[in-house]
């Protein structure tokens, strides 16, 4: 390759300068290239968010699983009035036999 005929060759120092200066400025642009402040404040939201979203996702845990130990208690309790309402009927009927 001939180094004369290389496009930064050609371009000279300046040409250079003007081309990296319009590279930055397109990399800030476009957002690839930001201050450390704004970035530092964009992690600090980021982090912030991220830990309140923990925060409410434990809470709604917490949530699901008392109302699941309900629904399983709720489920018990069910099973207990059926068997006593069978035990009743089994009665009923054993005394309406009895009296006949």
């Amino acid at each position: 390759m001939d180094w004369a005929l290389s496009p930064l060759v050609q371009l000279g120092s300046l040409g250079v300068l003007i081309s990296v200066l319009l590279w930055i400025g397109r990399q800030v642009y476009i957002g690839n290239l930001i201050p450390k402040a704004q970035y530092e404040a964009l992690k600090a939201a980021q982090d912030e968010a991220i830990q309140r979203l923990s925060e409410e996702n434990k809470e709604w845990k917490a949530a699901y699983l008392k109302a699941q130990s309900r629904a399983d208690v709720q489920t018990e309790q069910i099973g207990v009035l059926l068997e006593t309402a069978r035990t009743q009927e089994a009665v009923m009927h054993a005394v309406k036999e009895l009296s006949k």
